[in-house]
């Protein structure tokens, strides 16, 4: 049965997932001690749970696991795993201790888990010792002591439990509850990799590639990298994929980058999901597939994720990989509005403004592009022509030529070239020839095309006309 082990320190701690800083992504529950299950593979379900009421101890752990997690025939059953894992502890199996520990921490009774568990723990299991250890590294049921932590992994590392010499090399690698101490940290992941486990190596592998505490080897760590990703770990199969899409230590490779990021991101790994759709999007290593990058974005907006969830809309409001659906574009960028999305808000907006997918309704529009306009500058020359066009608000052009000026410095092309036609007009602000050829040149190198075909007009005739005005079109 394979080893189930809680989430690591690193994901309630906030530590990235990224290449810079390598750990590997676990599960929510304490680790499974199955060496204490000696189930005779040729016995059926039905055989176990007979042989557990006659009272034999090997069976009655066998039918708690298989309660506790489920399997391809039995459903998972929590009560039940619980019964017989209390009948366990009656016949005196201390590996059982762990068990209960489990199972209340799935129930968020922490406090009962950590007693549990301590139970375990004094009797010398190292499960119970390392599910301790997360307990008071991560503040389950105990304030977080990263010292009290230290001293449970190491009584589990000591008996030679891989995921406690695991943590332990981490907790020294980053001075948690500890010096920082890169020499014990390296001993620490080296013990651990040895005994298999692959974050270890992993992190082992950044140990070489970052020169922590040694000098720095990034063939040796690329070697290491590449055992554990072969072996099936998803973030040193993600790390494979940056290295070649980088380019510093291997020679870029788009294909091997492609062929790295899929199998992680077919492992859940959510960076390289964001990697694999953006290849899929632009044909990076693989040929341009709108429908899958589509895909890949929609696991990931269903994750909760903001930016994926744009990346959604987006392409039903162009038609991008599927039909093209304005009524559902909008219906994503509405409750992505509402959540504070500033791009949201500003894709919204010119739907309200259009009625596209929506109905038209220019207040709505304006009233969303003055949130955008806070934090995206495009948004901010939207703005500035709603003011100056008495769009979903009375006309004042004073306000729409401070508008564009706010933007035109935040090097928005679009917002100079309507800066530069107010100057040359003189619309709400006084007109300045100059002014407007400075910033007509000022867009025009940003390869503004209106702007350099009136820069033209202007050093030509000296007239510029007011239907010169551009749109923002970055997110078009």
């Amino acid at each position: 049965m394979k080893k189930e082990l809680f989430i690591t320190c690193l994901i309630l701690l906030n530590f990235s997932l990224a290449k810079s800083d390598v750990l590997p992504q676990i599960d929510m529950n304490i680790a499974i001690n199955t060496q204490s299950v000696e189930q005779e593979k040729s016995d059926s379900f039905a055989q176990q749970l007979k042989k557990a009421s006659q009272g034999d101890m090997n069976a009655i752990m066998n039918v708690a696991i298989t309660y506790l997690y489920g399997s391809k025939d039995i459903q998972e059953d929590i009560g039940k795993a619980n019964f017989w894992f209390e009948k366990a502890i009656k016949k005196g199996n201390s590996d059982a201790f762990y068990y209960m520990g489990v199972i209340n921490q799935r129930k968020k009774d922490y406090k009962a888990a950590i007693t549990w568990l301590q139970r375990g723990a004094n009797k010398g299991d190292p499960y119970a010792q390392s599910g301790l250890g997360y307990m008071y590294t991560v503040g389950l049921g105990v304030d977080i002591d990263y010292k009290q932590a230290k001293n449970w992994y190491e009584k589990a590392a000591l008996q030679q439990d891989a995921y406690a010499q695991f943590v332990l090399g981490y907790l020294y690698q980053n001075g948690f509850g500890v010096s920082k101490d890169y020499k014990k940290a390296r001993e620490w992941y080296e013990k651990s990799a040895d005994l298999g486990d692959l974050g270890a190596l992993n992190n082992l592998a950044q140990i070489y590639e970052k020169g922590y505490g040694v000098e720095k080897n990034p063939a040796y760590a690329i070697e290491l990298y590449r055992r554990a990703a072969y072996n099936g770990d998803a973030i040193a199969q993600y790390n494979m994929g940056f290295i070649y899409d980088d380019g510093e230590y291997l020679e870029k490779n788009n294909y091997q980058a492609f062929y790295w990021y899929k199998r992680a991101a077919e492992q859940g790994h959510i960076d390289a999901q964001y990697h694999l759709a953006d290849f899929y999007q632009h044909g990076y290593g693989v040929e341009q597939n709108a429908i899958l990058a589509r895909q890949w974005y929609e696991v990931l907006a269903d994750a909760g994720y903001a930016d994926a969830s744009m990346k959604v809309a987006y392409y039903y409001e162009k038609g991008i990989g599927i039909k093209k659906d304005l009524i559902k574009a909008a219906e994503l960028y509405q409750i992505m509005a509402n959540s504070g999305e500033a791009e949201a808000q500003y894709r919204l907006a010119k739907l309200y403004l259009v009625g596209q997918g929506i109905n038209k309704q220019p207040k709505n529009a304006f009233s969303l592009m003055q949130k955008a306009a806070q934090k995206i500058p495009q948004a901010k020359n939207q703005l500035g022509l709603f003011y100056l066009y008495g769009i979903g608000t009375e006309k004042n052009p004073q306000k729409a030529s401070e508008l564009f000026l706010s933007a035109a410095y935040k090097q928005e092309s679009d917002a100079q070239n309507n800066l530069a036609v107010l100057y040359a007009t003189g619309q709400g602000i006084r007109k300045n020839i100059f002014r407007a050829i400075m910033w007509f040149a000022t867009a025009a190198k940003l390869n503004n095309i209106t702007a350099k075909e009136n820069l033209k007009q202007l050093q030509t005739n000296l007239v510029v006309k007011s239907t010169d005005l551009k749109l923002s079109e970055k997110y078009d």
